[in-house]
């Protein structure tokens, strides 16, 4: 099935962080609107549709240890593109609730929170979930990771880009 979309994209960002991959402080906030119209091959006609999203990011550091919050919300307007065999939103994957495989997890809303505390390697971290040792190389960040959920799935990760 193939699907056509026409509209208009409002869009903005706001990025105060020091680093990209492991900022130490500031905040950084992105913001986007689509409304448009959608047509399917093999139906009829075009649907309207709206998608409103918004993430957030905030990092701060107190000595060695430095705290980063996200947030992301998003919605597809209340539209079910199940029957179009997509969906509009995916978590599941390093960062996106590691204990699930990659894109596991589907729908048309999003309200996703993390909060990541990371420091240097000559202090270990004394509590965690989501465990990962992570380097900003010339390739991109890299991250070695465990991860574990209850009801999904334990997991290894070697992961080199932006999760």
């Amino acid at each position: 099935m193939t699907v056509h979309q026409t509209g208009l994209r409002q869009g903005a960002v706001v990025d105060q962080l020091d680093y990209v991959n492991f900022p130490l402080r500031s905040y950084r906030v992105e913001a986007e609107t689509v409304i448009g119209k959608r047509a399917a091959s093999g139906r009829q006609g075009c649907d309207s549709f709206t998608r409103f999203e918004i993430e957030g990011t905030s990092a701060a550091t107190w000595g060695r240890s430095t705290f980063n919050a996200q947030v992301r919300a998003k919605s597809a307007g209340g539209e079910d593109l199940s029957g179009l065999g997509r969906y509009s939103y995916n978590l599941g994957g390093f960062h996106r609730l590691s204990g699930y495989r990659y894109n596991h997890l589907a729908g048309s809303h999003v309200l996703f929170g993390r909060l990541t505390m990371y420091q240097r390697l000559e202090e270990a971290p004394f509590f965690a979930r989501d465990s990962f040792v992570g380097a900003d190389t010339g390739m991109g960040p890299l991250y070695l990771g465990v991860t574990y959920a209850p009801r999904g799935e334990s997991g290894l990760y070697l992961f080199l880009g932006r999760p």
